[in-house]
């Protein structure tokens, strides 16, 4: 069996999108994605690559998040604590006020 991984760019943050790839070569795989070993979401990837995104509450910091792949040919894994964000719920609501204005602030 050969060897597969999930492709991360970075480490998981709560408050944020958590980005992965399925790599190509596997086939039809299924997916799981657990936080602290709740299955929170089940996907089917049917012509990988396949791009995948999952939102991260901000209650999650510090909880586990784990995605399991599972085809034919290879089983993946992939685990890591979710970091804490570095701003705060009231920074990232502004800064999202901000993009929707397109960029402006208010004089």
């Amino acid at each position: 069996m050969d060897a597969y991984e999930f492709d991360v760019d970075e480490k998981p943050t709560a408050g944020s999108e958590f980005h992965f790839t399925i790599p190509s070569g596997l086939g039809s795989i299924g997916v799981n994605i657990y936080i602290n070993e709740k299955v929170v979401d089940k996907r089917r990837c049917l012509e990988p690559p396949c791009y995948e995104a999952i939102y991260l509450s901000p209650s999650s910091a510090g909880s586990y998040l784990r995605i399991e792949g599972e085809a034919e040919q290879a089983n993946l894994a992939y685990e890591q604590q979710i970091m804490q964000s570095t701003e705060t719920e009231s920074e990232n609501w502004a800064n999202h006020e901000k993009e929707d204005k397109g960029g402006l602030t208010e004089a």
